[in-house]
């Protein structure tokens, strides 16, 4: 029996000091290369590097396009979840989350064309006026290059989505923002 105990608590010992070891280092790991949200809050309020101001600039440059190219796929009749669905892919260049399907790259004529469709159906009563609301609110604000908020304009669409996985917890730094959008249009 002294034996048996002789043996077993040396393995015991190994044993544990290697899962302990083994998960500090994944955790080292893998918390080493993601940002947190404090840091990604600050460095899109004010980009300190030269890398993140330059692709501030970048960003802001690719908000301009006048193009009016989408217009036939935005037209003044279109279904209200077709607009939900459009900011909520809008909000995938502003914002980290876990999964996301769907994007749609955010430019200035396309926020000015979804401002007049949400208007005009909320005229003529076809949308619900509580997400009309809600619509222009976000719109409006994003107009006038506010887009401090997008992680509730996120969830906020996500969940008249009815999502249930993908729901944003920060937004983007400038750097990853300008990451998405090379990637994603190629700009």
């Amino acid at each position: 029996m002294k034996k048996k105990i002789n043996i077993l608590l040396p393995m015991l010992i190994v044993g544990a000091a290697i899962i302990i070891l083994g998960g500090l280092g994944i955790w080292r790991f893998s918390s080493a290369h993601q940002i947190s949200a404090k840091q990604a809050a600050q460095e899109v309020k004010h980009p300190t590097t030269k890398k993140e101001k330059e692709a501030k600039t970048y960003v802001a440059k690719t908000y301009a396009d006048t193009s009016q190219n989408y217009l036939k796929d935005m037209p003044m009749d279109m279904e209200e979840q077709t607009v939900q669905e459009d900011i909520h892919e809008m909000t995938h260049q502003l914002v980290y989350a876990d999964q996301k399907w769907g994007v749609l790259e955010i430019t200035k004529a396309r926020i000015d064309r979804l401002i007049k469709v949400v208007e005009f159906n909320k005229k003529n009563g076809k949308y619900d006026e509580a997400n009309c609301n809600l619509y222009l609110e976000i719109l409006k604000r994003w107009q006038n290059g506010d887009f401090s908020h997008a992680v509730q304009d996120h969830n906020d669409m996500w969940a008249l989505l009815g999502g249930n996985v993908g729901k944003a917890t920060r937004l983007l730094t400038p750097s990853e923002e300008k990451a998405f959008i090379v990637k994603n249009f190629g700009n």
